[in-house]
């Protein structure tokens, strides 16, 4: 099918108006009008195409040709076993239905030095600074600024030593439901936060998730944030997370894509402030005619930042990973030190990678690197692990979990590693029939 700007604007529309019309639930005061100025841009932005240089690996049109409703909300049985199987152990979980924070099913007592808040009285906070309009939005980052109907909201004023877990979790109660989920997290001066971040589903159901996650870090401010992204075979997974550093921050991020239909992770880090350093690890495994898609913009934008960045993708059957990862060093960033490695493995001569890691650099005085592989396994280490009592099937998983095992080093919750562990060794369609089971 043909796909233009107005197919998207309607599809915008028609997603406003159940937003609007059908739902009475509507934010008021300052957060009202920052949803009003997006719902009147939305209709202005094209729908993104295979035209489009950032779109070019992702077709988006069977999303487009589907009538999603609004997620609905509502105690399912189903829902409390899926929460009660993703709760990690030692952490502390706050839990989100269809995109609107669920407090049944989460821990509302948080520790000395975080705070809690969410829409029902988020007008009366002072965070409107956060929420100012985002230049140069895409059209569902805009679309989610214009239709959340909560937000999650974390404010960390200490070191807080306990980890938290936000659990994004999604039920189409028999319809193709579309939720726009909301995360903003504020570190202030000299603290910090174990934050891991869950997105999953019922695995039997079609459903799009549209999530902006927002991380602002203040003055020597410490995130450690691992993103898991397990969603059903049928799902769509959009998701746009920005980062903002001030001086002297750190952002360790890991990002794990194991599931969905078609998933995308749009990753902005903006560094604004002197000495700032970020640690990016992603990890995306995608298998069937699945889609993985990361997008990364790492932004120098003073002096004496730092960022490392390791990104790999294991591809098998006819799956399809993408990766697109731009360094770009403003002219005042100079002492600059930043490296960016894409490394990907084709199990399968129908896997296909598309990968681009881009240099930007406007300072003089920097230390920048790049690059990318693309690789099979060896059959002779394959041949090797079979003569020690493996099977063919066995081998190619143990081969993929050494892979993989760089990036599941950097999480520090052992028991989120051991379970992420289990899950990258053991394809996708056998954890599919487990789940069915």
């Amino acid at each position: 099918m043909t796909i233009d700007r107005l197919t998207g604007a309607n599809f915008a529309t028609e997603l406003l108006r159940q937003r609007f019309t059908d739902d009475p639930r509507s934010q008021t005061g300052w957060l009202g009008k920052y949803q009003q100025f997006y719902r009147e841009q939305i209709g202005q932005i094209p729908f993104p195409t295979l035209r489009q240089e950032e779109w070019k690996y992702t077709d988006l049109a069977e999303l487009l040709a589907t009538a999603w409703q609004m997620g609905a909300i509502a105690q399912n049985p189903r829902i409390e076993a899926l929460v009660q199987a993703e709760r990690i152990e030692g952490t502390l979980q706050l839990v989100v239905v269809n995109g609107v924070f669920a407090p049944h099913y989460s821990t509302i007592a948080l520790p000395e030095g975080i705070s809690f808040s969410h829409s029902s009285n988020l007008s009366q906070t002072n965070l409107e600074q956060y929420f100012q309009a985002i230049p140069n939005s895409d059209f569902f980052t805009s679309l989610n600024h214009g239709c959340f109907e909560d937000v999650i909201v974390l404010e960390v004023s200490a070191e807080v030593q306990q980890p938290v877990q936000v659990l994004f979790v999604h039920d189409t109660l028999d319809q193709a439901a579309i939720a726009h989920n909301r995360l903003l997290v504020v570190l202030t001066d000299h603290s910090s936060l174990n934050l891991v971040q869950t997105q999953v589903g019922l695995p039997d159901q079609t459903y799009f998730a549209n999530t902006v996650s927002q991380f602002y870090l203040g003055k020597n401010a410490r995130l450690h944030h691992v993103l898991v992204q397990t969603q059903a075979p049928l799902a769509y997974d959009l998701h746009a997370s920005q980062i903002v550093q001030a001086s002297d921050s750190h952002y360790h991020g890991v990002a794990i894509a194991l599931g969905a239909k078609l998933s995308r992770l749009q990753l902005e880090i903006d560094q604004k402030g002197k000495g700032a350093s970020s640690q990016i690890y992603g990890l995306a495994v995608t298998d069937g005619d699945r889609l993985a898609d990361t997008h990364s913009v790492i932004a120098h934008q003073v002096r004496d930042g730092s960022s490392t960045q390791v990104h790999r993708t294991v591809v098998s059957d006819r799956g399809r990973g993408v990766f697109s990862g731009k360094i770009k060093v403003a002219k005042n960033a100079q002492n600059t030190n930043s490296s960016q490695l894409s490394r990907n493995l084709l199990r399968s001569s129908t896997a296909r990678v598309d990968t681009q890691p881009q240099l930007e650099i406007l300072a003089d005085n920097v230390k920048c690197a790049h690059g990318a592989t693309v690789s099979q396994l060896d059959p002779e280490e394959i041949f090797y692990l079979q003569s020690r009592g493996l099977s063919a099937s066995q081998a190619a998983n143990l081969l993929t979990y050494g892979f993989a095992a760089e990036i599941l080093a950097q999480i520090k919750l052992d028991s989120l590693r051991s379970r992420l562990e289990k899950l990258t060794a053991q394809p996708n369609s056998d954890r599919q029939n487990d789940q069915d089971q």
